[in-house]
């Protein structure tokens, strides 16, 4: 239109959303009850309460990871990339790697070392792997496999 001028709507009428070429993804996929989400490249990762799902916005694939293929449980609190790992807390039993390379899973719990099975938060320095869970802070060297908690009361 020129000028940018626009044709009033009638009265009541309500202007429709865009037109997907695919429906949006909650309609697709149904994932519901996200806790967080992690881009890593093509990937979209969700954490849900039933486990964590994988979605490639290149191809539109979803693919859902349980605790039958690998996770420590199904319900997912964080999330966290680290090149060719992919690093998944549980509310509940611990914290569980996928080798993106290999397809392997490893899971790290209170036997191994981890301060406390429900782990809030996951992160990343050179060779350490920090771990904030419900009792506080510990540390895993990937190096050595040797265990490092933190849990003295911060607020003192």
């Amino acid at each position: 239109r020129p000028g940018g001028a626009r044709r009033p709507r009638p009265s009541g009428s309500r202007r429709r959303g865009p037109i997907f070429a695919k429906p949006p993804l909650r309609q697709r996929g149904r994932i519901t009850d996200i806790s967080v989400i992690a881009v890593d490249e093509v990937d979209v990762w969700f954490g849900t309460g039933r486990g964590a799902t994988k979605y490639n916005v290149e191809t539109g694939e979803f693919d859902t990871f349980t605790q039958s293929d690998g996770l420590a449980s199904n319900v997912v609190t964080c999330i966290a990339l680290n090149g060719e790992e992919i690093w998944f807390g549980s509310a509940d039993a611990g914290a569980a790697c996928l080798d993106k390379a290999t397809g392997r899973w490893r899971v790290f719990n209170k036997s191994d070392g981890l301060l406390h099975n429900g782990v809030e938060a996951i992160a990343f320095d050179s060779d350490q792997r920090w771990f904030g869970t419900e009792l506080g802070l510990c540390r895993l060297d990937s190096k050595t496999g040797t265990w490092t908690s933190y849990a003295e009361d911060f607020n003192r």
